[in-house]
């Protein structure tokens, strides 16, 4: 079965906070969307979805699929939808309320862990980071950052 280390490029991983899955940190391995082909046969490792605006993702989730649960998927929003991020966009200063929401499609796989025993040690950890209710700013708290936040608590670095 081919593997394959994750690859997004650091300057990305570092632009969004996100420094917990840079190439050399990752224990995890990219599925290119292509779970059988590549290093999730199963279907049930605990994965980031990101959506893409060119080489840059825009918006990314945590989605964990198994037998127990589903698919349960979570991402971190401004409160009031993209309008409101965009506001943060334009001033770095500005924050919104933050919302996590449980309805997210779509996207591509670009990373999952390397074991299918983490589901519910994620699935409290997101539990857990909701509860901090955090405020969202482009810059200081996005999505991204809310992701490095989840693994974080549940142990996965």
């Amino acid at each position: 079965m081919k593997s394959e280390t994750w690859s997004f490029c650091p300057e990305t991983c570092a632009a969004s906070g996100f420094a917990a899955l840079e190439p050399e940190c990752a224990d995890g391995i990219i599925v290119a969307n292509n779970p059988i082909n590549w290093t999730d046969p199963t279907g049930e490792k605990t994965c980031i979805y990101t959506f893409s605006g060119g080489r840059v993702p825009t918006h990314a989730y945590i989605k964990i699929t198994n037998s127990k649960v589903g698919t349960y998927t979570a991402g971190f929003h401004p409160l009031g939808g993209w309008q409101m991020g965009i506001l943060t966009y334009q001033n770095k200063d500005t924050w919104v309320l933050g919302e996590v929401r449980h309805d997210e499609t779509g996207g591509m796989a670009v990373y999952c862990t390397g074991d299918d025993c983490s589901d519910d040690k994620f699935i409290k950890a997101i539990d857990a980071v909701t509860k901090e209710n955090h405020a969202y700013s482009f810059y200081r708290f996005n999505c991204w950052h809310w992701i490095s936040r989840v693994f974080s608590e549940s142990g996965k670095q």
